[in-house]
């Protein structure tokens, strides 16, 4: 006989009827209250999405059992739903087209979702959220809103499990906003990490399973050994650790630049210190106060408590000046080093406040060596005019000065010039001075060959007397051979 079959969505029950004119009649036990009224020729319960049950007389006076089990329903389709202490068990799929509220019981799961498992090539998520913004509101598209009142030290907040078990801790947030990626309080695992915030105050960012930052409570460690700054893919600048105790800015061949600002307002207004490469002249290294736009120049300055030393050489190794913590300025190896070239490369002027001592030659190219008293315009020395030749003159290059031998008082000698005669003068210059010779010797004219008489007191000797020398304040005789001496009376030459 063929059945009909009655679906009853809510429970997932079907019955089945014998006959399709047959009325219905479900009634309870005898003395149950319930009951009905019809033909039929048989009744049964088929079993489906978790209701079972029994008929007791199917063919007189039928009794329905029913038994609920696990509703495991291929779909559930809610309009609002409100689920409170019960648990709510969805084996497919379910859509709601309201708003799901839960309320769990103290201490039990809010929602849980367990069975997930892809084979193959499957691609399903175990969770996929979509939604549209079109909105001129700010939301939380996703919001987690805890009363912290207690909690365990290290609570997490959010936490994603990992690895073979699915007990590793891939990426959590703590309950502070610290971010830990696939480790806990600085302890790397797998191939990229970011700690901070623990009790340890240890922050740590690795990849490849070797961390290459961490900071821990006095300093930053970078382990791996370079830094880049610029763009992904090619930095132009490089932070690198050459060696231990080595830090290095480079990028391969590409001159370097490292600059500290003393001002900084933007990109064209500002000061600093540039340590380059390549900012006066290409692989010239420089050290320079740098400024521009609203900028001043400033000085630079070299300080230290001790001596500044000075190495050049293949290596740079060899020391060749110092200057020294009192200040003098040494060259390291005696009689070695000079400062400017012949003809070329030459300091202009050296201004001496004291002395000057040189153990060599003094040589003044085309100049004058010479010694003032408080300013070259008051001072006089020695000028080589021409080869083998020195002439003593003024700053001004225009007379003789009166050379002074050991003082500068009448109690001290000194030559003066005076026209084309060389006096001997006290060093005031206040009268002449004696000059002291075991022989001194004049020149010798002939008698008509004599300087014109008219300055007293010349001494000189003829070499033509005409027979013997004529007395003192004689007049002479030329013409002879006789060598006599002659003296200049003031008005004549006459015999001495």
């Amino acid at each position: 006989m063929k059945h009909h079959r009655f679906l009853l969505a809510a429970l997932g029950l079907v019955l089945a009827l014998a006959s399709p004119a047959a009325a219905l009649q479900i009634s309870t036990p005898p003395g149950s209250g319930g009951g009905g009224s019809g033909t039929v020729t048989t009744v049964s319960v088929v079993t489906a999405n978790g209701v079972s049950g029994s008929v007791a007389n199917p063919t007189t006076h039928p009794a329905i059992t029913l038994s609920l089990g696990a509703i495991t329903p291929t779909s559930v389709a809610v309009g609002g739903a409100t689920i409170g202490t019960d648990a709510l068990g969805v084996t497919g799929t379910s859509t709601l087209g309201g708003t799901l509220n839960l309320a769990p019981a103290v201490n039990t799961n809010a929602l849980k979702v367990t069975g997930y498992s892809l084979t193959g090539t499957d691609t399903h998520s175990l969770i996929d959220l979509a939604g549209t913004l079109n909105t001129s509101g700010s939301p939380d598209v996703f919001a987690l809103r805890i009363t912290d009142t207690a909690r365990g030290a290290s609570t997490k907040f959010f936490n994603i499990y990992g690895g073979a078990s699915g007990t590793t801790s891939e990426f959590s947030i703590d309950r502070t906003g610290n971010l830990f990626i696939n480790g806990v309080y600085g302890v790397t695992t797998g191939s990229a990490q970011l700690n901070s915030g623990n009790a340890s105050s240890i922050t740590t960012l690795a990849g490849g399973g070797t961390p290459y930052l961490n900071t821990l409570t006095t300093y930053l460690n970078i382990s791996g050994s370079q830094f880049g700054m610029g763009s992904v893919s090619a930095p132009d600048v490089i932070i690198a650790r050459d060696a231990a105790n080595t830090l290095a800015q480079r990028n391969g061949v590409n001159a370097q630049t490292l600059r500290v600002y003393n001002t900084f307002t933007d990109a064209s207004n500002g000061e600093w210190l540039s340590v380059d490469y390549s900012s006066i002249a290409a692989n010239l290294a420089t050290i320079a106060t740098k400024a521009n736009g609203t900028g001043s120049a400033r000085n630079l300055a070299f300080s230290t408590p001790g001596s500044i030393f000075f190495y050049t050489g293949g290596t740079g190794t060899t020391q060749t000046w110092s200057i020294q913590s009192t200040g003098h300025i040494l060259a390291t190896t005696d009689n070695t080093y000079d400062i400017g070239a012949n003809g070329a490369t030459r300091p202009r002027n050296l201004y001496l406040g004291s002395s000057g001592r040189i153990s060599g030659d003094v040589e003044a190219v085309g100049g004058m060596f010479a010694a003032t008293s408080s300013a070259f315009s008051a001072g006089a020395g020695f000028k080589a005019t021409v080869a083998n030749q020195l002439t003593l003159l003024n700053w001004a290059l225009s007379d003789a000065p009166l050379v002074q031998w050991g003082g500068t008082t009448s109690s001290f000698p000194a030559l003066k010039r005076s026209t084309t005669i060389l006096q001997v003068r006290l060093a005031d210059d206040s009268a002449y001075a004696p000059l002291e010779a075991s022989t001194l010797r004049t020149s010798g004219f002939t008698v008509a060959g004599l300087p014109a008489a008219g300055t007293a007191g010349r001494k000189a000797y003829v070499t033509d007397q005409l027979t013997t020398c004529a007395v003192a304040g004689a007049a002479l005789t030329g013409g002879g051979a006789v060598v006599c001496p002659v003296f200049d009376n003031g008005s004549a030459w006459v015999g001495d």
